[in-house]
């Protein structure tokens, strides 16, 4: 089987490692990929300038299936106009993508079906919104449509209306709903909780705490790249049984009343509040970080739950299998992070990581890395070949393909939210403190992570 996955960050990276130790016979390319994905499958960059151009590329190429790992291809209609060609992509269709690419959209969805989510609502009008928040008392949170936009929590009714101006002044990108969402502010941790759908069966996951606030103590900035753990304790399937019963399993019958649905995966993040969760997004993609802390936890096999999505032969599948194991992802971003970053910056340290402990890459890049030839383009080229590698010998300044060992130390930033150190113990703690020993062997200009990551389960 000859798989493509489409994404150059954490996630893309964690499916592709994932699948990389699949039992199955396996060709793999990543697109475009990163400097941790190059070093276990090559890097293609193929024609993106439409969902008809990636399925014809695609099926030119003799891929049998498309794995997007970034929502935004879900989001354009991959995997509608995918089905014309007859070509299996494990994803929502843009109808029910749209959730995750609008919040305010995912709001009135939520609100429509009586779904449990934190008091409020979303306003396309300012004076609307501007008159239901004079009438709710601080703290409030506001919300743009964009889900990478981040979330204000503000504790004054001034700063709030400041605030809630600036949202409808500011530009938008195309496809997105000018407005915002007015909702209580509500304590309690963050949660992501995913499942696999084959569109009519539901396969649920593991619930994943989340750590999206820059600074320790869950304050500052929106930063979803932080951190995440799963524990190990009872709490853990007591939770995944709450949180499908009250949370996805309505999530899914509400979008089979809309003639909605999703072999794929179907995603909420949520807040565990003090009378139950109460959904915050509706995602069609992993969220940041989970994927990275939720896969290595995963005993077996990922491509046959995949398959059977794809199949409508969930039901037939055993239970899942989980590693016994505490989970704890560290994410290691630039200061400035989730505003500022820079590019070409050296990261050192990578071949001082302790064996059994991951490295999930997110924005690298290496000029060592595996790179994909297309065999349509190559067709009636022979020489292509040659050309190519000549090409990449005289970048490497007349060197032949490095040695992993130079791979690792040849690794440098392309943007903020660098990588992410994944490790497992017999306890949280345990894996946190591992998580810790090995994010201070890594080094590149103005690293930074938080120094409470799982520091309590929830």
């Amino acid at each position: 089987m000859k798989i493509l996955v489409l994404g150059d960050r954490g996630k893309a990276h964690a499916i592709v490692w994932k699948l990389f130790n699949s039992s199955h016979p396996i060709e793999m390319v990543c697109a475009p990929g990163n400097g941790g994905t190059a070093q276990l499958v090559p890097s293609a960059v193929p024609p993106i300038r439409s969902t008809a151009e990636i399925c014809h590329w695609a099926l030119a190429e003799g891929f049998s299936l498309i794995i997007p790992a970034e929502p935004i291809y879900l989001q354009v209609g991959l995997a509608d106009e995918a089905a014309a060609f007859r070509l299996p992509v494990f994803g929502a269709p843009q109808r029910a993508a749209q959730l995750e690419q609008s919040r305010l959209w995912a709001k009135d969805f939520l609100l429509r079906h009586g779904i449990p989510t934190p008091d409020g609502r979303p306003f396309s009008d300012l004076r609307t919104a501007e008159k239901y928040l004079a009438g709710h008392q601080p703290p409030v949170v506001l919300r743009g449509d964009l889900p990478l936009e981040p979330e204000g929590i503000y504790g004054d009714r001034y700063s709030a209306m400041r605030a809630l101006e600036q949202m409808f002044a500011a530009p938008l990108p195309p496809g997105h709903l000018r407005g915002a969402i007015v909702e209580a502010y509500t304590p309690g941790p963050r949660v992501a909780f995913s499942a696999i759908s084959d569109g009519e069966h539901v396969l649920p996951l593991l619930p994943v705490r989340l750590y999206d606030r820059l600074g320790a103590g869950e304050q500052g900035r929106h930063a979803p790249a932080m951190g995440a753990h799963i524990s190990n304790s009872q709490l853990v399937p007591a939770l995944a049984r709450q949180l499908f019963q009250r949370l996805i399993q309505p999530l899914v019958e509400a979008m089979h009343r809309e003639g909605v649905r999703i072999r794929g995966l179907l995603g909420i993040d949520c807040i565990l509040a003090a009378d139950g969760p109460l959904v915050t997004d509706i995602r069609c993609s992993w969220s940041a970080l989970e994927a990275q802390v939720l896969l290595p936890r995963l005993a077996g096999d990922l491509l046959p739950i995949i398959e059977a999505a794809l199949s409508g032969r969930l039901a037939a599948l055993p239970p899942l299998r989980w590693n016994p194991q505490a989970s704890v992802a560290l994410g290691l971003v630039m200061e400035g992070y989730p505003d500022q970053g820079g590019d070409g910056i050296v990261v050192s340290g990578l071949a001082d990581i302790d064996p059994g402990t991951l490295v999930f890459h997110s924005q690298t890049t290496t000029p060592y890395g595996l790179r994909y030839i297309p065999s349509a383009t190559t067709a009636n080229k022979p020489d292509i070949i040659e050309t190519i590698a000549s090409s990449l010998t005289e970048a490497l300044g007349g060197r032949s393909p490095a040695a992993p060992g130079d791979i690792l130390s040849s690794i440098s930033t392309t943007g903020r939210e660098v990588l992410a150190i994944v490790a497992l113990g017999a306890t949280l703690p345990e894996a946190r403190a591992r998580a810790y020993a090995n994010a201070s062997r890594i080094h590149f200009q103005g690293r930074t992570f938080r120094p409470d990551i799982a520091e309590r389960e929830l």
